[in-house]
């Protein structure tokens, strides 16, 4: 008798004990918000953790009792419909902003067009913009950037080149334009470009990590970027050998627009080669202005304020020459609508006449063409004779 009442008695005490755990977690789970902030309590110290050996909430239900508490999902949730479209409202906004001002600039410049100035003193609002070459561009702002007023004769010049996106049809435009090009006179004074060399040999990766690459080798490099071992932005562009076609498929959506092809010359038999040239090159992305389809905005550097005219014209006629070069075939118009060259910190931008460099640039790519031309029947015959 002594030990059933003493079974019935553990039995009974066990069963206060689970009821209270779950009475106490119900009303912890049914206790407002409104509630909470009332009293200024934090949600985290309204929780009661259950100890670890108890039952599952399933096996501590009554019987048809098929409640179950509310579980917060473990998996992260999307944007709210709400914050959704504040998000598409604010865009809405600033492109419609976007919009407003170059329809407004244009219809200004056409306003304006034609007009100029018959006194030296006058404001530039009321008349056309003047166009200028690059070597007055210079005079002006090597005015401004000497030691008493700016103190910034070796900052870099950069030039904004808006680029002509219109096609044959009116609805349809160009997308963004991305590619890269050498310059003639590298710019020393930036930092430079972090490559990553695929290749097999010792010789090879001895070489590229001579010529600078961060990072060179074999299955090792590819098993690291695959894996997560580079970050996106511990790197700027990626080399290799023709061995490694195969793997470089594999790590396609790693690299996306970093992947080497031999389309984009960054794939070839002399590794080392390429990441010195790599390092050298300019990466022209260019930007798109929300609500302009029309036109999108490309921003170069030319080098320093202080570098002789020579310099900064030729790698200037190297951008604009790359730009041509990329051009797509169903361009409406010219591709280079204008130019603005500015050295920070002046506040005065300056506006390029880009007519002659544009002219220079067609006329050299034609007699390269050319040059690159099979003779033709009277220049082989005249060969033969002379044989």
């Amino acid at each position: 008798h002594s030990e059933t009442a003493l079974k019935c008695g553990r039995a009974r005490r066990k069963t206060t004990l689970t009821d209270l755990r779950i009475q106490t977690h119900l009303a912890m789970c049914t206790v407002s918000s409104a509630l909470r902030r009332t009293l200024r309590v934090r949600p985290y110290l309204c929780a009661f953790a259950l100890p670890s050996s108890t039952l599952h909430m399933s096996a501590l239900l009554q019987k048809d009792n098929t409640r179950r508490l509310p579980v917060a999902s473990s998996r992260a949730t999307g944007p709210s419909v709400k914050a959704t479209s504040r998000r598409e409202s604010v865009a809405q906004v600033r492109a419609e902003a976007s919009r407003a001002r170059w329809e407004a600039e244009r219809q200004h410049a056409e306003r304006v067009r034609g007009l100029q100035p018959t006194c030296s003193v006058y404001f530039q609002s009321n008349f056309e913009q003047k166009q200028w070459p690059l070597a007055d561009i210079l005079v002006m702002l090597r005015e401004t950037a000497v030691p008493e007023i700016y103190d910034c004769q070796d900052n870099p010049l950069t030039a904004r080149i808006s680029v002509n996106m219109r096609t044959k049809r009116a609805t349809k435009f160009l997308s963004k334009y991305e590619f890269s090009t050498r310059l003639p006179h590298p710019l020393t004074f930036l930092p430079k470009r972090r490559i990553i060399a695929l290749c097999k040999e010792p010789e090879q990766i001895e070489a590229c990590l001579n010529a600078g690459a961060m990072a060179a080798g074999g299955t090792d490099i590819v098993t690291r970027i695959e894996t997560g071992g580079f970050h996106w932005d511990e790197y700027d562009d990626v080399v290799a050998h023709p061995d490694f076609l195969e793997p470089l498929h594999r790590l396609r959506k790693v690299l996306r627009n970093r992947i080497p092809t031999v389309k984009n010359g960054r794939i070839g038999e002399n590794v080392a080669t390429l990441v010195g040239e790599q390092q050298e090159s300019i990466i022209l992305t260019s930007s798109i202005i929300e609500g302009v389809p029309e036109v999108t905005q490309l921003m170069v550097t030319l080098g320093q304020l202080s570098w002789d005219i020579e310099k900064l014209n030729a790698n200037l006629m190297a951008y604009l020459q790359a730009l041509e070069e990329n051009k797509s075939s169903r361009t409406n118009g010219e591709v280079v609508e204008r130019i603005e060259v500015e050295c920070l910190p002046c506040d005065e931008t300056l506006l390029l006449d880009p007519a002659p460099i544009l002219e220079a640039i067609r006329s050299r790519i034609t007699a390269e063409k050319t040059t690159q031309l099979p003779p033709n029947d009277d220049e082989l015959e005249e060969v033969t004779a002379v044989v």
